[in-house]
């Protein structure tokens, strides 16, 4: 991927206007340093080409300040709205999915510790019984002990 010297110092003109016109200026600074890199010695030698880049640094600062500014304001705006609907709902992005899984995690923990103290049974092929079988097995177990005082 090499541009040859005499397109590149066209490119870098039409650059130049489009960082002017404030069309991808991003992009525009990405490809101007990529050339700048892969011709350095040649543009740097050029006295046309030099007052060029000055030129594109003097447009280019303030492009990127306004692009980074806009981006900021966005990104405040967001969490702005973000604030809004977790203060007039239940929901909390992500924080709620989070602590759905951890109190499953400790209910079925639960379950399991008290199946484990309540009988001999053994415990099915994936570790863990779901919560009606676990109140199957203590109802069955609650009537057997009924039985048993009877």
């Amino acid at each position: 991927m090499v541009l040859p010297f005499k397109h590149a110092a066209v490119l870098i003109t039409f650059l130049n206007r489009f960082i002017n016109k404030g069309w991808g200026v991003e992009l525009c600074v990405r490809v101007m340093l990529f050339l700048l890199e892969l011709h350095q010695s040649q543009l740097v030698s050029n006295q046309a080409l030099v007052g060029a880049l000055s030129t594109a640094l003097k447009q280019t600062r303030p492009a990127l300040q306004r692009f980074k500014d806009e981006l900021g304001y966005n990104k405040a705006a967001l969490d702005h709205l973000n604030r809004h609907i977790e203060s007039n709902s239940h929901i909390h992005f992500f924080g709620d999915a989070a602590e759905a899984k951890e109190s499953k995690e400790a209910e079925n923990n639960n379950y399991s510790k008290v199946y484990e103290s309540k009988g001999s049974r053994s415990v099915p092929k994936g570790g863990r019984h779901s919560k009606r079988s676990v109140h199957n097995l203590l109802r069955q177990d609650q009537e057997g002990s009924k039985k048993q005082r009877t």
